[in-house]
């Protein structure tokens, strides 16, 4: 799903999108993913700023016993956007940066790459995996 930030940031107030993603997710989650995307767009000097809430349902392959879980993702970026390389490496210090010459960006694409970011390869402790493959498991792992 296109955004085109020009026009984006001419409206006031927040979109709302809902995500499916179906490529390119990391290799433990579960496809297909769908998240609810909230975000607004804000026009700066030369950039523009994304704010994105995301929230869903991601099933994941826990990587420790190979069990299938749900997770309840939550997540809240603020990017900046910009047309140049210089641009971006000046705003570094305060956001995360996006290059886009075109003031265009695949709202899918930015929402998979805060999936790699964001999201658990296992269950948070090892008593939540699988009771067959506990035994298998040693403690110290955690």
């Amino acid at each position: 799903m296109k955004i085109y930030l020009k026009k984006l940031a001419t409206q006031l107030g927040t979109q709302q999108s809902k995500c499916i993603i179906e490529n390119r997710l990391p290799p433990f989650v579960i496809s297909p993913c769908s998240l609810m995307c909230t975000y607004e767009v804000q026009a700066q000097d030369d950039y523009f700023i994304l704010q994105l809430d995301i929230k869903g349902e991601v099933y994941i392959e826990c990587s420790r016993c190979l069990q299938p879980f749900l997770y309840h993702y939550k997540d809240q970026f603020k990017l900046a956007i910009c047309e140049r390389d210089d641009r971006s490496e000046s705003l570094m210090a305060d956001y995360d940066c996006i290059v886009s010459p075109t003031l265009n960006l695949d709202l899918v694409d930015v929402v998979t790459d805060c999936l790699y970011l964001g999201l658990p390869e296992k269950h948070d402790h090892i008593d939540d995996c699988d009771t067959n493959m506990k035994k298998y498991l040693v403690k110290s792992e955690d």
